[in-house]
């Protein structure tokens, strides 16, 4: 039953789910890129971040992909960290976390039609019987020890990473003007504002990771269909397995992105996706949140690639997988404070997180409660005041449990009436049978409102889901009988004919059964 009721919700859901707009979104650090002369700002195109948090370690995995100007034969980026230099663990790997989950507004949603087609089919069986039939045949380990640190004045490096053209390194610094002092010794001078927003993090302890290209031939051999930029795609989504990120592993008791840094672009917008593991809430600064796009998402399985492994600590496959999603685009100069989050989700997140994992039990509950209210109603309609006591009729309700086979069998055999009242079986029956499916169709819009759309095209949803079975089934049975391929038509009248004639049958079996239920009950 329950995969012909997934027959129904894919129907019902892409009538209710046709367009989903997400905003585009912002940054991580500083990118500067330098030439022979001096070290220019760079433009960030767009910026994709992946967050891994377990057991209080996050795992933060950054990439930009960046205007290569033919000029510049060197960038730095620079990003603050919020643990001590000797906590904080690097790498450059290859490849991005790309998911493919489904949001939890829409799992909710397909649920709720789930809970609600599948009560209205167990209920009404067997009238349901042709679509059936129609459905049925169509349808933290692996980081070596580091060397010790290097001091140079005032700065310290803690851990150095050379791979794919870049040269990563961990380093803290006593205030910002030692750090440009540093950077300047190695050929990487900076405008002198550039890092002024930086001796609050030093002043709080945190380690910066500095990484510059140092080889440009060899990053972009990373990018062989990318040659006018020396980094990924635009990361629409989230992420690409083709592109190049900083890896940084580091114990912090929020999860936390650097947010800030990126104030450096003044009024330049710089898009930015941001995937954290579980559902988790951004605290955005300043009113940046109210314009940004939060999504919280699962998926049935997410197996990792090789090159990902340190990123999710070693672990394969992950069933379900739920993360969330944050795409923001906003001014940089309104980023007065770096993105944090609570590891906790929102409770509207929670709620139907929790609806989700107990919808069979209640649904199960629901089915029985309309069930009953539906027979007492339809017997206090029907029968004259006081033939059935109204405890008797919600008792009676309980039958509906055995589809409607078995409410009918019990209406005649058990449900004990005056002998005038006894030709009024079928129609208690048949408003039973409306008062069931109106409960039912009323529970699924207050549970999710959206589907009041559906209700001045349910007619068309029936024909598509008739057409659909029928035509499958089509080939199924002709293919069976021929031993190979049948290719049907697709032109519009020979299917249009397929519909009707399917209509037609469908109609003329439930008129058929309710004739006999009519007879059964009145004999």
């Amino acid at each position: 039953m329950y995969s012909n009721n997934r027959q129904y919700q894919r129907f019902a859901i892409a009538f209710l789910f046709l367009v989903i707009v997400i905003p585009a979104v912002t940054a991580d650090g500083m990118t500067f890129l330098g030439d022979p002369d001096m070290m220019l700002l760079q433009p960030e195109n767009d910026q994709a971040g992946a967050i891994f948090y377990e057991n209080g370690y996050e795992n933060l995995l950054l990439s930009v992909s960046l205007d290569w100007q033919q000029q510049g034969n060197q960038s730095v980026w620079i990003f603050p960290v919020p643990a001590g230099p000797q906590d904080v663990k690097i790498d450059v790997i290859g490849g991005f976390p790309t998911y493919d989950g489904t949001s939890i507004s829409d799992k909710y949603a397909m649920t709720v039609g789930t809970v609600a087609v599948a009560s209205a089919s167990y209920a009404t069986f067997p009238l349901t019987t042709p679509v059936f039939l129609l459905a049925a045949a169509g349808w933290p380990s692996g980081f070596a020890a580091g060397a010790p640190p290097s001091a140079s004045g005032d700065v310290m490096v803690w851990e150095q990473v050379d791979k794919s053209g870049l040269h990563s390194e961990v380093v803290s610094a006593k205030n910002a003007g030692a750090l440009a002092g540093y950077l300047a010794s190695k050929n990487l001078s900076l405008p002198d504002g550039s890092f002024a927003m930086l001796d609050d993090y030093i002043t709080k302890d945190y380690s910066f990771v500095v990484t510059s290209v140092e080889n440009v031939t060899k990053y972009r051999e990373q990018f062989p269909s990318r040659s006018p930029g020396i980094s990924g795609s635009v990361y629409t989504e989230s992420g690409s397995d083709d592109a190049l990120g900083v890896f940084v592993r580091f114990p912090t008791d929020r999860i936390y992105f650097p947010l800030k840094p990126t104030r450096v672009y003044g009024n330049r917008t710089v898009p930015l996706i941001l995937t954290a593991n579980g559902y988790v809430t951004p605290v955005f600064p300043g009113n940046t949140g109210s314009r940004a796009s939060v999504s919280y998402l699962e998926q049935d399985t997410y197996s990792p690639p090789a090159s990902l492994k340190d990123f999710f600590n070693s672990q394969e496959d992950k069933k379900p997988f739920a993360y969330t999603k944050v795409l923001l685009a906003v001014p940089a100069e309104e980023y007065t404070d770096d993105l944090w989050f609570d590891n906790a989700a929102p409770p509207e997140v929670s709620t139907l997180s929790r609806i989700i994992a107990y919808y069979p039990l209640i649904g199960i509950g629901l089915y029985i409660i309309f069930s009953v209210l539906a027979a007492l109603l339809a017997g206090l309609l029907v029968f004259s005041r006081g033939s059935v006591k109204p405890a008797r009729l919600l008792a009676h309700g309980l039958w509906n449990c055995m589809t409607l086979v078995g409410f009918v069998y019990a209406t005649r055999r058990y449900l004990v009436l005056p002998e005038s009242e006894k030709k009024k079986r079928a129609r208690f029956v048949g408003i039973f049978i409306v008062l069931f499916l109106v409960f039912v169709t009323a529970a699924a819009i207050a549970f999710e409102p959206s589907f009041a759309a559906l209700l001045p095209v349910s007619p068309f949803i029936i024909v598509m889901m008739i057409f659909f079975g029928m035509f499958k089934g089509a080939v199924t049975v002709f293919s069976a009988f021929t031993g190979h391929a049948v290719y049907l038509p697709y032109d519009k009248p020979v299917l249009g004919i397929m519909t009707l004639v399917g209509l037609a049958l469908a109609a003329a079996f439930c008129v058929y059964v309710a004739q006999r239920i009519v007879r059964y009950l009145n004999d």
